[in-house]
């Protein structure tokens, strides 16, 4: 029986290190993934892992959405570009703040 912290031989070979955490000599922690790197025409130039497994990137993904925000137009500013990039919970303090931006429904 493997454990969810300790992946099987079969789960590390699709997921290779692809850095090391080294302190003071010593490697500290590994980060296995996939990864893909695509010529200008789209096509594959470089590959490591399973670039087609999914991705599910979630709170990583959130400075790239406030930016695609900003960019579409979104006037968002201090503490509001804040916390519409930073992980959070669902906590009371961000319920209130998306229940005033959302439209009216009356």
């Amino acid at each position: 029986m493997t454990s969810s912290a300790t992946p099987s031989s079969a789960m590390t070979a699709a997921r290779p290190v692809l850095a090391e955490v080294v302190r003071s000599g010593f490697v500290e922690g590994l980060h296995r993934g996939s990864l893909v790197v695509l010529a200008a025409d789209g096509s594959v130039e470089y590959a490591l892992g399973d670039p087609a497994a999914p991705v599910f990137p979630r709170s990583s993904n959130k400075p790239m959405q406030a930016a695609a925000i900003l960019r579409a137009g979104l006037d968002l500013g201090g503490e509001r570009l804040a916390l519409t990039a930073a992980s959070h919970s669902g906590r009371a303090s961000t319920s209130i703040w998306y229940a005033r931006c959302s439209p009216s429904t009356d």
